[in-house]
């Protein structure tokens, strides 16, 4: 969005003579030239641009874990999605050696326990980033319960969620047994399950 913006900025500099600076640099063919907008005080619930902690613009419910999509594809250029994982004591987040994709977690809530192969585990507390290579197994483990953001999935993991869901919603033990080709197929590495 940075870039967009300065890319405009950079535009009316260089052609000032369409622009009329005096009213907040709009061009003077446009349409809403001599319009003055009424403004309306709008609940941030209501701001589609506004996710809020406790949602986002889709949200999952499975077991252990709910995820919530805070971020999708069409809003980064096509590039990755940012997830909201709320994990229940017991869940664990785990990927194999095949990832080619690196890992950007950040703990939000609580703590997390990490192992990652080459490295001695280790436990991530509240507010420390989780930067791991690509092409490494490993797991993130919430003991008592920990809520995520996954920063870089680069998978298509809306795609892979709801058809998992639709699943899960009428047979959670076939969901079990489909859930690694689904997500395989559209190219996510990072799966979840709930340690009994």
């Amino acid at each position: 969005m940075g870039e967009d913006c300065i890319a405009n900025l950079r535009f009316k500099e260089y052609n000032k003579e369409v622009f009329d600076m005096s009213k907040d640099g709009q061009s003077t063919d446009s349409l809403y030239y001599k319009y003055t907008p009424v403004t309306e005080e709008v609940p941030k619930e209501q701001i589609y641009q506004i996710r809020p902690y406790d949602g986002g613009l889709c949200s999952y419910k499975f077991e252990g874990c709910e995820v919530r999509q805070k971020v999708a594809r069409w809003e980064t250029k096509g590039h990755k999605e940012i997830w909201q994982l709320c994990m229940e004591p017991g869940f664990q987040l785990s990927w194999s050696a095949e990832n080619p994709f690196y890992g950007l977690f950040i703990v939000q809530e609580g703590t997390v326990d990490v192992r990652i192969d080459g490295m001695d585990p280790f436990t991530a507390k509240e507010r420390d980033v989780l930067h791991i290579p690509s092409h490494l197994s490993g797991e993130i483990t919430a003991p008592n319960g920990a809520v995520l953001f996954d920063y870089n999935c680069e998978g298509f993991a809306l795609r892979a969620i709801e058809e998992l869901y639709s699943i899960y919603a009428v047979d959670p033990e076939l969901a079990n047994t489909e859930a690694n080709d689904i997500l395989a197929k559209h190219k996510c590495y990072v799966h979840g399950r709930l340690l009994k």
